[in-house]
């Protein structure tokens, strides 16, 4: 159950929950994000990560780790991918997903999903099957090469990226506080790559404002602070009277 674009958009991500079973009775619920990368082999290394984490594999597609999950939970798990299509001409590849312990504890049964991706441009998770419910995030595929002249102006009416979510709504708690931790996390990231985005604006609007524009005099109070005595309190307070007065 969940979503996935039918269009061919971008598709880079999907948040993925599980129901990891405690025990015969009892199960909770598991948000996960994946994150493919472009790669140029279409049946390469798979170039995809889990929460943040590359999902690392042998030479036969195969892997184990542990993960940190939402702060406080870790789990284990094995995965495996397989290349989907002739030999000869692959068009994607597959990850089987297995969860087998919380916090070090085995479970009372493997947790296991499939997923299928393509991790060549337009980069696209396509389907993800035996899992609860799953959310993606599609962005417009841009078709123009990427070595186009930079005179070019972007196309402003583009749609901006979108969480898109199937219409229903949460039946646990649980699972929608895991959803909405992750969110906040994907948010934060964003936010900081804003933040080091604007500072590499900066530095560069600075630099070119340099060029042109000698930087403006140190303030009174400035010069102040860096006295180091009284001497040179008085002696900056009186020259910038008397410059005033002039």
């Amino acid at each position: 159950m969940g979503f996935l674009p039918s269009a061919l958009d971008v598709t880079p991500s999907a948040f993925v929950t599980v129901k990891v079973p405690w025990s015969e009775t009892e199960s909770y619920p598991l948000t996960l994000r994946f994150d493919v990368e472009e790669s140029e082999e279409v049946c390469g290394p798979a170039s995809i990560k889990l929460n943040g984490e590359p999902l690392t594999q042998n030479a036969k597609g195969h892997g184990v780790g542990s993960f940190l999950v939402n702060n406080e939970t870790v789990i284990s798990a094995d995965w495996e991918f397989e290349c989907i299509g002739p030999k000869e001409f692959p068009f994607g590849q597959s990850m089987k997903f297995n969860v087998k312990a919380l916090d070090d504890m085995a479970l009372a049964a493997e947790s296991s999903f499939w997923m299928t991706f393509k991790q060549t441009a337009p980069v696209r998770i396509s389907d993800v099957g035996n899992a609860a419910y799953v959310w993606s995030l599609s962005v417009p595929f841009n078709t123009k090469e990427k070595d186009t002249s930079s005179e070019e102006k972007p196309t402003t009416n583009s749609p901006p990226s979108l969480w898109e979510y199937p219409d229903r709504e949460f039946q646990d708690p649980e699972e929608e506080l895991q959803v909405e931790l992750m969110e906040l996390s994907a948010l934060h990231k964003q936010i900081l790559q804003l933040e080091e985005l604007v500072k590499e604006r900066e530095a560069s609007v600075s630099k070119k404002l340099g060029k042109k524009y000698p930087p403006p005099p140190p303030s009174t109070l400035k010069k102040i602070k860096q006295c180091d005595g009284v001497q040179c309190v008085l002696h900056t307070v009186s020259d910038k009277i008397r410059h005033s007065t002039h």
